[in-house]
């Protein structure tokens, strides 16, 4: 006759490892479960940032689960190397094998250690060496601890049948590992959730009326305007507004390009003015400097800000490549910054073996310093 104990101790055996082996298999999936609410924060609602709170959390679990699942492993083994658990065994009619493999173990720390061993070399070769070693040792580990416990949790319910012991499910608990995690994970994040949308809202209605703000006063004198509207699409990297000074059949295509910000600030400035290579290079200058004036004056209207002063500048061409561009061929490219000048100037053309009727030729002016 079993004493009270004794069946405790079995009906343990019995939940005891699949307890185990859920902890194990939480503390390696629960990290999935995070990385795809962080991934969820910044692609759907746009953050930027780590939100500690659940990275705090996410840890927390792992340690938890992992030390539980230590313990109760040590606890399980202790039970099944025990003369107790033999004897209940023998009663039982079981043979009386032990549970853990000696020589696997061995193999297992032989292969950590050396994996350890190669990841101390300087060669790269070594290291993924090592850590490839690490890794299939770990999978080891995790494989042989599932046979172990699977083994006791065999004997344990053979041995209930036999002496007549209720044995209680496992799924409630394992349901409860899993769930309790994922539900304080995702409870957690939901509050970050609402509050990136509700800045990403605010980031975007700030940019939007900036953005509307230049498109306004563009179309005032550019032929074509185009934009990215925050209205329809939050971009963390700015919005881009684009006016086109002439209308798309005139084969001068000069524009202005500049991006702003979701604080709301231009952040980036281009002027790209086309060259007609029929006409003289001096032709060239004094219509690329009536464009400058021309695109610049309707942006210094638009009363926009910017991130940096310079910005909102009138391109000035640099000396050095106004002497390069008149001294060279129209199919010799030039690309310069000149201290003295507020803007980085590149001319951008293709070699005269390639050339066609499809080439384009033209200035590219970048306010502020690249």
């Amino acid at each position: 006759m079993l004493t009270e104990r004794e069946k405790k101790k079995i009906q343990r055996c019995c939940i005891g490892p699949t307890i185990v082996i859920t902890a194990i298999l939480v503390d390696l999936f629960i990290g999935f479960w995070w990385a795809f609410l962080v991934m969820l924060d910044d692609m759907a609602f746009n953050s930027a940032s780590l939100y500690i709170p659940g990275l705090v959390l996410y840890l927390g679990i792992v340690l938890v689960y992992l030390i539980a699942a230590m313990a109760l492993l040590v606890k399980v083994r202790s039970v099944g190397k025990s003369q107790d658990w033999l004897r209940l065994k023998i009663g039982a009619g079981l043979l009386p094998a032990g549970y853990e493999d000696p020589e696997r173990l061995r193999q297992i720390q032989g292969m950590h250690s050396a994996g350890n061993m190669l990841e101390r070399f300087g060669d790269a070769g070594f290291q993924q060496a090592g850590d490839a070693m690490q890794a299939a040792a770990a999978a080891q580990t995790v494989a042989l601890v599932r046979r172990t416990m699977g083994a006791v949790k065999k004997d344990a319910r053979r041995m209930a049948e036999i002496y007549g012991i209720k044995v209680p499910s496992a799924k409630k608990y394992v349901w409860l590992m899993i769930l309790v995690p994922v539900l304080l994970l995702t409870a957690v994040y939901i509050p970050k959730f609402a509050a990136s949308k509700s800045t990403s809202d605010l980031e975007r209605e700030r940019a939007a009326a900036v953005v509307y703000q230049v498109r306004d006063v563009l179309e005032n004198g550019c032929a074509n305007v185009i934009i990215d509207d925050p209205a329809e699409e939050y971009r963390s990297q700015g919005y881009q507004v684009l006016g086109q000074l002439y209308e798309r059949e005139n084969q001068d295509r000069s524009y202005i390009s500049l991006y702003v910000g979701n604080d709301g600030l231009i952040d980036e400035v281009n002027y790209v003015l086309t060259i007609d290579i029929e006409g003289t290079k001096e032709a060239n200058l004094e219509r690329v400097q009536r464009n400058v004036e021309e695109l610049h004056k309707l942006l210094a209207g638009s009363g926009a800000g910017a991130r940096e002063a310079v910005l909102l500048e009138q391109p000035e061409l640099p000396a050095a490549f106004v002497e390069q561009f008149m001294k060279g061929s129209y199919y010799d490219g030039i690309n310069i910054h000149d201290e003295n000048a507020n803007c980085s100037a590149a001319y951008l053309t293709d070699p005269e073996d390639v050339h066609n009727e499809h080439n384009s030729f033209s200035f590219y002016l970048s306010m502020g310093e690249e």
